[in-house]
């Protein structure tokens, strides 16, 4: 990153964003294909958005997600804390149950970006 004198604090500021956004994106990208191997082929865009939530400290959304126990159908509002690869798994803050769960990435239909953690001193 270049800095000269007719640089203002707004133009450095914008710049440094945006090297660290392309820094981040390339962090992803590298996590997710180092283990891609263990990711079942219909899961990998679920897992990319988990990371990527992980990663922006969002909440999102497991859609329809089909509990073994309960042999219900629901959605559930999570914080991810991270990505279990080897099984599949999500570890993270459920807000309903407001406890650490994991889940098994397989059992939801999709992932939906919900917003900003609200709970990140919880996990």
């Amino acid at each position: 990153l270049m800095i000269n004198n007719s640089s203002s604090s707004a133009e450095l500021k914008e710049r440094l964003q945006g090297k660290l956004l392309a820094n981040h994106i390339n962090i992803i990208d590298s996590e997710f294909e180092a283990f891609e191997k263990f990711i079942d082929e219909k899961d990998k865009q679920k897992v990319k958005t988990l990371l990527k939530a992980k990663n922006d400290r969002k909440r999102v959304s497991l859609i329809d997600y089909r509990s073994s126990n309960s042999q219900t159908v629901q959605n559930r509002d999570v914080e991810p804390v991270d990505v279990v690869y080897n099984q599949g798994a999500l570890y993270c803050y459920d807000v309903k149950s407001e406890s650490m769960r994991i889940y098994k990435i397989s059992r939801c239909q999709s992932v939906k970006v919900l917003g900003n953690m609200e709970f990140r001193n919880r996990h």
